[in-house]
């Protein structure tokens, strides 16, 4: 196996543990992320976090914001500086909802 497919199954991995850790959390932000994206288009993690700190609700783990974007149906559009000061300003995925039937 080489370097890059053993890294991409590590990658998948920590994924799939952090969504079995996070599986309320996680439905509830693509929930999220669906309405924003279907009201103006496109999403993005400053939105989600904003919505999160409005309403009190955190992830487990800090890695699980990783995983709302890796169901089915979305496309990476551009691109946005982050708006939260642990980000220190690092640029983060705009997403568009590209199919409904998931």
């Amino acid at each position: 196996m080489s370097q890059l497919a053993h890294g991409i199954k590590l990658r998948d991995h920590g994924i799939a543990n952090v969504e079995a850790n996070n599986a309320d959390w996680l439905a509830t932000m693509r929930h999220k992320a669906r309405q924003i994206a279907k009201a103006d288009n496109q999403v993005s993690m400053n939105d989600l976090r904003e919505y999160g700190r409005a309403e009190g609700i955190e992830p487990n783990h800090p890695n699980a914001a990783g995983a709302i974007f890796k169901e089915p149906g979305w496309k990476a559009v551009g691109w946005v500086q982050a708006t939260t000061a642990s980000c220190r300003g690092r640029w983060i995925r705009k997403w568009a909802r590209i199919s409904e039937s998931f």
